[in-house]
């Protein structure tokens, strides 16, 4: 096991930049699957 690289506020950030990824394509989606909605 190599030792780790990423130093905890990094690791804090990375984790953010992802979540924030993910929170963005689901209310994406959402925003997507409402529009479908109302339109039909």
């Amino acid at each position: 096991m190599s030792k780790e690289r990423l130093t905890r506020p990094e690791r804090l950030a990375l984790a953010r930049a992802v979540l924030r990824g993910a929170v963005s394509g689901v209310a994406r989606a959402v925003t997507n699957w409402l529009l479908q909605q109302l339109s039909s």
